[in-house]
């Protein structure tokens, strides 16, 4: 049995009267006939009972209403009524997957439809390319009299040999048509519609585990950047799935401490033991992504500003603050009037300038951002890129400065 994408159990009571079948279609999902559909009318039909026990997944029906309700593994729900021409898909957010929404945002859709569910034999029908492409996404295929349906998915060949499916309706792993693992998807990534083509990959790690990453692009309210990735670990067991978003492209890639495997997520940050597939997670530790670390010291921050953390004496340090001193503000100032056809005060640019250290979404006016480059022989590395207008007032274009943060050494 294949696991797919949602499962629909229902009990059928009621049939339609009369209606003249022109012929059976056989129903195959990635090479594997599952089903027998129905042509009604030039129209095909899925039976649920049948089609969706594959995929295993649940369904409340409610018997006065007649009506089907679906909760889909993205948070989404599909409600739909026997006979009813309309069927409503609400897709849900929830914070604990957006940090920046409040409780929940909600995308409802209702839908026309021109093939309405309907009860035969014992078994309920639903419109075939409704259900597979609308609501689940699923390549549609028509050959010889029969239906071909094959998941959404990302494939990737790698260098060493061996090409990797990830499934986007499951979430399954699978090597050379192996299945490696599984990993869940974040509700709200958008990987069908906005995953950027060859930006999947899959290394093995030093003890042989799998690391999924993919780069992509979501739509909302405005366009975003996000990562994901993933530890499958080849013997079996836990994975760990984590994913960040941003509108400036900043946020750390997975790194390495010794033999342990760093992952960013929107939720904090996740720490992997590679021999054991141990799973740690930081949840709101220092509020913050994890940048690098050396086991005691961890940089902590939103991908603009920074804390030191000592996870051995339990303190944080602003890292903003210590580097952005009076004296680089000073050069800064100077530099920003120099370029400025209209001089501003210090005191106005502290305002309007250096109070936007950090503002996290795309803007017309210039303004300053710290971002972390490496770590070297104790000493953390990073640039100050400060955003100004050409001098002809053409463009924003930016000058970074180098600053140095010395780890303390007790």
């Amino acid at each position: 049995m294949k696991k797919l994408f949602v499962t629909i159990l229902m009990l059928a009571m009621l049939a339609l009267p009369g209606a003249a079948w022109a012929a059976s279609v056989p129903v195959y999902l990635e090479g594997e006939r599952v089903a027998t559909g129905l042509e009604r009318g030039g129209n095909t039909y899925l039976p649920l009972r049948t089609m969706f026990e594959t995929v295993g997944v649940q369904v409340e029906w409610d018997e006065a209403e007649q009506k089907i309700t679906a909760d889909l593994p993205d948070g989404g729900v599909l409600t739909m009524k026997i006979g009813s021409e309309y069927a409503e898909l609400v897709r849900r957010e929830d914070k604990a997957s957006a940090p920046d929404v409040i409780e929940h945002s909600v995308e409802q859709s209702r839908y026309t439809l021109e093939q309405r569910p309907f009860v035969s034999g014992g078994l309920t029908y639903v419109p075939l390319r409704f259900i597979t492409e609308t609501v689940l996404g699923y390549e549609l295929d028509w050959r010889e009299g029969a239906v071909w349906l094959n998941s959404p998915g990302l494939t990737y060949k790698s260098v060493e040999g061996g090409v990797y499916v990830l499934n986007l309706a499951d979430g399954s792993l699978r090597k050379d048509g192996q299945t490696l693992g599984r990993l869940d998807l974040p509700a709200d990534a958008g990987l069908v519609q906005y995953h950027q083509p060859g930006a999947f990959k899959v290394a093995t790690t030093p003890a042989g585990n799998y690391l999924l990453t993919i780069d992509g692009i979501g739509s909302g309210a405005l366009t975003f950047e996000y990562k994901l990735t993933a530890f499958i670990p080849a013997a079996g067991g836990n994975s760990a799935t984590c994913l960040v978003r941003s509108y400036t492209n900043t946020f750390p890639e997975p790194f390495w401490q010794d033999n342990i495997l760093w992952l960013p997520d929107d939720n904090g940050s996740v720490s992997i033991q590679d021999a054991t597939g141990e799973i740690s997670r930081y949840e709101g530790e220092a509020n913050g992504l994890c940048w690098w670390t050396d086991g005691r010291f961890k940089l902590l921050g939103s991908g603009f500003d920074f804390d030191l953390f000592d996870s051995q004496k339990q303190t944080r340090v602003d890292l903003s603050a210590e580097l952005i001193t009076p004296e680089v503000k000073a050069e800064v100032n100077a530099f920003l009037r120099s370029v400025d056809s209209t001089p501003q005060t210090d005191e106005w640019l502290e305002q309007y300038y250096w109070g936007y250290l950090g503002h996290t979404l795309p803007s017309a006016d210039p303004h300053p951002n710290l971002f972390f480059d490496r770590e070297d022989n104790g000493a953390l590395y990073f640039n100050l890129s400060c955003a100004y207008w050409l001098p002809d007032g053409s463009q924003i274009t930016h000058k970074v400065y180098p600053l140095v943060y010395q780890l303390p050494v007790n």
